[in-house]
């Protein structure tokens, strides 16, 4: 590997990142925080060229902030290369180890062609085959969680809540704060009432399906103790399931669509598999670019 690019956000180097790293050998240096600096922590990245000639670019990143989580990632593109990356790292204010490692990718170039006997005949050149469709399976879906009032955890499945209660009661219905209280219930009851779905102010089963475009559903709830879920994991929501809620930007072939962050993780920074199907065509695999979290 070459080294390709280095710098900071926060902090500087005190040992170097070297030039080359041969295959199977590894390296280290070192991030610190600037002495007597405005910003405290550090927050920085190494790029490197994979492969001669390079195959992919391998930035490995870190964020060591003060008195909060400390993240890595390390992402090899173009993801087609075939590298498999991991990004390790410690949680402390000082002497936080990070570990990236890569792994894997191509065979490389091999041999060029030998010397054929003469020119090939003219005419046209057969079409490429295109290559089949890889075989698309759907992640195992999760189910959403019972809200009550009086409701009011770090994730944001009680912000989701509110955001398809003010798309389908109109702007403004209730403020998007993370809190169950009196303004969200009354709205519920409202939906529910309008839908003529059990009017019991509880966000389960059935009121979730309608607020989501689903298919109907019976009264029921995910069995927990209510007010003791929370979710820790990274999860995310479509704001309205099965329904054209999407932005096409003509100018740019651009579709875009909104997502809501219910868990109490960042995902600013994952990528989305989505299977688009347009009327009458296969249907094919794609990936969204970064989102930003709701």
């Amino acid at each position: 590997m070459t080294l390709a690019d280095q710098g900071h956000d926060r902090g500087d180097f005190l040992t170097f990142p070297p030039p080359t790293i041969a295959p199977g050998a590894s390296a280290q240096f070192v991030s610190v925080e600037t002495p007597h600096g405005k910003d405290q922590g550090c927050k920085g990245f190494v790029s490197w060229e994979v492969g001669s000639p390079s195959a992919a670019i391998w930035r490995c990143e870190w964020d060591n902030p003060e008195a909060e989580k400390n993240t890595a990632k390390a992402p090899a593109e173009p993801q087609s290369a075939g590298f498999r990356t991991l990004a390790q790292i410690g949680q402390d204010d000082e002497n936080v180890p990070v570990a990236f490692t890569i792994s894997g990718g191509g065979d490389g170039p091999g041999p060029g062609p030998k010397p054929g006997p003469g020119p090939e005949p003219p005419g046209p050149k057969p079409e490429p085959k295109p290559e089949p469709e890889p075989k698309f399976d759907a992640p195992p879906g999760s189910r959403q969680p019972t809200l009550r009032k009086g409701d009011k955890s770090p994730d944001g499945w009680v912000e989701y809540l509110q955001t398809l209660l003010n798309a389908h009661l109109g702007k403004g219905t209730v403020d998007v704060d993370g809190n169950f209280g009196q303004k969200t219930h009354t709205a519920v009851l409202k939906f529910q009432q309008q839908k003529k779905l059990q009017v019991d102010g509880t966000v389960g089963n059935q009121t979730w399906a309608a607020l989501r475009l689903e298919k109907a559903e019976a009264p029921s709830t995910d069995g927990r103790a209510p007010h003791t879920f929370e979710q820790k994991d990274l999860q995310a929501r479509w704001e309205v399931n099965d329904t054209p809620d999407a932005l096409y930007r003509t100018s740019k072939d651009l579709l875009e669509l909104n997502v809501v962050n219910v868990g109490e993780g960042k995902i600013d920074d994952f990528f989305a598999t989505i299977r688009v199907t347009p009327p009458g065509t296969p249907s094919k695999n794609g990936e969204g670019e970064d989102w930003p979290s709701i």
